[in-house]
């Protein structure tokens, strides 16, 4: 599992895989969560959050509210899936995800920040027709059955994150 690329996954969906893997659980040594974790999406996410603890707008402990951060698809997705042009390979398997994170510590000595991430996307017809559907089609069995994508992570990083202020 943890190695698993963006187009496996596409494979798996394409040839009716999710009929008998319908879940995917990736966690943070798999090189899935390490794209989503390290996407341009995530590193603006990052900087967000860092902004929002130095304003004290952000609930922080380990029982805190998780905070929406999801990521809009984009018609390049889908170029990018069928033709392998468009958004990177990435992008274009995942194309939008749901994601949320929580605050969970900030070391004001050591200016960082802990956060826990979890993101899902579902790979179907759904999906890939961009919210519309594609008539005529099983997302449940055969080809194109979907396939649920879950991805969980831990990050530490500056709480300078995008203040402009060097440490």
């Amino acid at each position: 599992m943890d190695e698993l690329e963006p187009y496996d996954i596409s494979d798996m969906w394409m040839s009716g895989m999710g009929e008998y893997v319908p879940v995917l659980i990736f966690g943070p040594r798999s090189k899935m969560t390490r794209l989503i974790a390290g996407s341009d999406h995530n590193k603006a996410v990052e900087k967000d959050i860092a902004e929002a603890v130095r304003r004290g707008k952000l609930p922080v402990g380990p029982d805190s509210e998780w905070q929406k951060a999801n990521r809009p698809g984009s018609w390049k997705d889908s170029l990018g899936l069928v033709t392998r042009f468009g958004n990177p390979d990435f992008e274009a398997v995942v194309g939008s995800w749901t994601e949320r994170y929580q605050v969970v510590q900030v070391n004001k000595k050591a200016r960082t920040v802990t956060v826990n991430f979890k993101a899902s996307n579902n790979t179907n017809w759904t999906s890939f027709c961009h919210d519309h559907g594609c008539r005529g089609t099983n997302g449940s069995r055969g080809v194109g059955a979907g396939v649920r994508q879950e991805y969980y992570w831990t990050k530490v990083f500056s709480l300078d994150w995008g203040s402009g202020k060097v440490n």
